[in-house]
This record gives C-alpha cells, structure tokens and sequence, in this order.
C-alpha cells in the first residue's frame, strides 16, 4: 500500500480519497491500490452505500445519498495518517492547533454525535445544517474539561475535525469546507489552548468528576466512587502501617544469643545469623537474620537485642527491621491500590472510546432504518 493515501490535502482528500468523487470511483482507486473493504451483501442496497470501512487503514468514508453518491466525509484513525507534514492521530490536540496555525474564531467544537448528521447533498446543497446535540441545543454548555474529555474540534477553513478524547486526537475528519458544521457548542478559547497544553492535562482530566454535556452521568459517579475508594483505600494502608509501627515500637526486648554464623569464621563478614532467646514465658526459640537484620556484626557468644509480638514470638524481628516495618510492608500496598486506581481509570477511558463508537455505528444504524 502507498502511504499517499494517508496523506491529507485541506478540502480535498488525498491522491485516492477524493472528496466530491462518486462512490464507485472511490472503491475503484481503493483497489488500485491493494486497499480491500468490509463487504456484506447488503452494502449494495438503500442507505448502506452511504458507508464504507477500510480496515487496513482504519477508515470510514460516507457518501451523499443516491443517485449522486459522491464522498463526503473521510474518517481515518490510523496513526501513519498526516495533514502535509504534521502528525495526528495520538498527538495532544493543542499541538495540532499550534501547528494548523489557526485563530479561535475558525474553529468550533462539537459534540461526538453531531458528526453523524450528514443530510442528503440534494436537500441542502450548500453544506450540513449541523445541530449542536441530538435534541437541537444545548441545555448546559459543556466545560473545557469536559470537550478535551470528548468531543470534535472543527478547523473550518480546512474542513478538518479532530475527535478528541482525554486531550489527544484519536480520529481525523476531513470534508470540503463548505460541509462542515454551522453550529456547535463554540469556538475553541484562550482557556482551552492553555488547557490543552498543559504537561499534567491528562492527570487533570481523569480526576474531573463532575457531569458535563460531554461525559455520562453514570461514568462520572462510577469516577467518584473510585476516587473515594482510592481515597479510602490509602486511608486504611496509612492507619494500618502506623498502627504497624506503634506496636512494634512497643514490642517486647529481648537479648538473643548469636550461636551460629553462615559461612563461619574466618570469613569476617557472614550473610546469615542464628540467634537464640527466650520469650517472656520462657519458651526457648531460634531465628536466623540475614545481615541486614542487624546494625553491626555480631560474633558467636555476643548478644543482640530483638523484639517480636506477643501473639507471635517466634516471629522476631531485628533492630534494623523495627525501625523500617511500617515502610517495608506497607508502602508496596500503596503503590499497589495507586496503580490499580490508574489502571481503572485507563480502563474507563479506553471503555468510553469503544462506548462512543458503539453509539456511533447504532445511530447510524438507527438514521438507515428511518
């Protein structure tokens, strides 16, 4: 496959992609160069025409309806993709603005939604009369977080959008200018750039919590939740490692004898110690401490002191090791529940992609059967 077919020209395509070309000669130059698409028996009928998906590049293209059939719309998420020279697909939405070199007043944003909204090139020649939702208008305009979280960023002079989500560009739209939308939530502002270029933008965006005109209502209160459950979960690892530390601080002392070294003398520095003490019921034990369990290094006969619990005093430990416990065991389990509420929270992102091209393919769907 030749690369120029993920190269885009502002307004008019690429060397395959033509936008205004008809349907029949878009599939032709897409054979010509080694591109198959998914093919059903039913694409040949009705409004199933009007898209195409060409899995080796990752590309939906949209047709008028018939009989004039011509493109308009190409939606390419592979990451070769490039306007000219600049990269997209991945790239942070604010870097792309930078580079288009375009003021706020040629740019709109929209919601995911309003994309579908394609009307028949015979009924409105001049372009797409596109709503700002699916209901017509807005109730409550969508915060800046909430557009970087998801939503299309149109550059009107080139007829590009940008779908963005969690600040990065993951799809690019190109139409003939005059075919994007009219209407949207607005322009792109100051605050936004300033947002979008920001190096902890993507911190920032997943600890948003609040219901937007963007984000589901559910998802949100599913990211309050996790957040509490972060919040919570830190709070019991914390108690848990100080209530650790207080009680061994507070262990009994004991003086063990050092009765064996591994390797023996001569070697002056031995890895492993066996020490035997008595518990304060007189139980006799024996433990083994590795160097590190110990400050000094103690010979055969000398004495160390050691502490252990009450309800497990053959499980000594060192006075290295009381000093450090707390640390030790429990600052792993932080960075366990830390990592975990991360993972989620990617998890979530990756989910609200593949929800949204969900939605996506029913609309679709949903505007054939009507």
């Amino acid at each position: 496959m030749n690369d120029d077919v993920l190269i885009l020209e502002p307004g008019k395509g690429s060397r395959v992609l033509e936008l205004g070309a008809p349907r029949e000669e878009v599939l032709r130059r897409l054979a010509d160069a080694g591109l198959e698409i998914d093919h059903d028996e039913d694409d040949d009928e009705g409004d199933d025409r009007r898209w195409t998906y060409v899995d080796e590049i990752d590309t939906e293209l949209t047709f008028s309806a018939e009989p004039r059939g011509e493109l308009q719309e190409i939606a390419i998420s592979d990451d070769r993709v490039r306007l000219g020279p600049i990269d997209m697909i991945d790239e942070p939405v604010g870097k792309v603005v930078e580079m288009l070199k375009v003021s706020d007043e040629e740019t709109l944003w929209t919601l995911h939604a309003d994309d579908l909204m394609l009307p028949d090139a015979s009924a409105e020649a001049e372009g797409f009369a596109v709503a700002s939702n699916s209901t017509g208008e807005v109730a409550v305009p969508p915060t800046d977080e909430a557009l970087l979280k998801g939503a299309t960023l149109w550059i009107k002079p080139f007829g590009l959008g940008l779908d963005v989500v969690y600040g990065e560009v993951i799809t690019v739209r190109l139409r003939r200018p005059g075919d994007v939308p009219r209407e949207g939530i607005g322009p792109l502002t100051p605050a936004q750039r300033a947002l979008a270029n920001r190096e902890d933008l993507t911190s920032i965006l997943f600890r948003s919590t609040r219901t937007d005109g963007v984000g589901s209502g559910k998802m949100s209160r599913f990211q309050t939740m996790l957040g509490l459950g972060l919040i919570a979960s830190l709070g019991v690892v914390v108690w848990r490692g100080i209530d650790t530390q207080r009680r061994w601080n507070e262990a009994p002392a004991v003086q063990g004898t050092v009765v064996a070294v591994e390797p023996p003398p001569p070697e002056p520095f031995p890895e492993r110690y066996t020490i035997a003490y008595s518990d304060d019921a007189g139980v006799q034990h024996r433990v083994v401490f590795e160097r590190m369990d110990v400050y000094v290094t103690p010979k055969v006969g000398e004495t160390v002191e050691i502490k252990y619990l009450p309800e497990a005093p053959d499980e000594p430990l060192g006075p290295a090791r009381v000093r450090d416990i707390a640390f030790e065991r429990f600052v792993p389990w932080g960075i366990g529940v830390v990592a975990g509420y991360f993972v989620l929270q990617a998890a979530m992102a990756i989910g609200s992609l593949v929800w949204r091209r969900v939605g996506t393919t029913s609309q679709r769907m949903r505007a054939t059967a009507e």
